[in-house]
């Protein structure tokens, strides 16, 4: 066998490993299981125009300090027409040494909705919090949006959190 001709199959073997790695760390195994959840905060989603969506694709809260954080970026990245439409919230009600928060910001077509779900994997040390954009047909009106806020039990140190949004009809 030619030389380089091995060397091209070793690299192609050796990306398909890589690649079936990854994609398996994306997608819960067998073992996971459903873990409930409370919706937090669900009139935030009131009037969500961010100037950078990108920061919140996925929000992870596990003290008051990140949570700190994450109403300085709300605030910052919060476009100027929404901030006064903005409802008055509190997370008081949040204990951090027994809860985490999590979420996502998606988008849905006007008479869309979000469907969530989060499951654990303890062999994998991840939780995949997966939300489903449900669109229907709407002639207008604006966008559905959401931040997605659940609030858990909290995540164990070790573990990860994977974000996954998909499209459903």
């Amino acid at each position: 066998m030619n030389h380089k001709y091995f060397i091209a199959l070793c690299a192609i073997l050796i990306m398909g490993v890589v690649g079936y790695y990854v994609w398996q760390k994306n997608e819960p195994s067998s073992a996971s299981y459903e873990v409930s959840f409370k919706i937090v905060h669900p009139e935030l989603n009131t009037c969500l125009v961010f100037t950078n969506n990108e920061k919140f694709k996925k929000i992870e809260i596990n003290s008051s300090a990140d949570l700190k954080q994450f109403w300085n970026d709300f605030n910052k990245n919060q476009s100027v027409g929404c901030q006064k439409d903005l409802p008055k919230v509190s997370f008081s009600d949040i204990n951090f040494e027994s809860s985490t928060l999590l979420g996502a910001y998606t988008e849905g077509s006007c008479g869309g909705y979000f469907e969530r779900n989060l499951r654990r994997d303890d062999g994998q040390k991840i939780y995949y919090y997966t939300i489903t954009v449900k669109n229907n047909a709407c002639l207008s009106g604006p966008p559905q949006q959401s931040l997605n806020l659940i609030s858990i039990s909290k995540i164990p140190q070790g573990y990860q959190f994977i974000t996954k949004v998909k499209l459903g009809y």
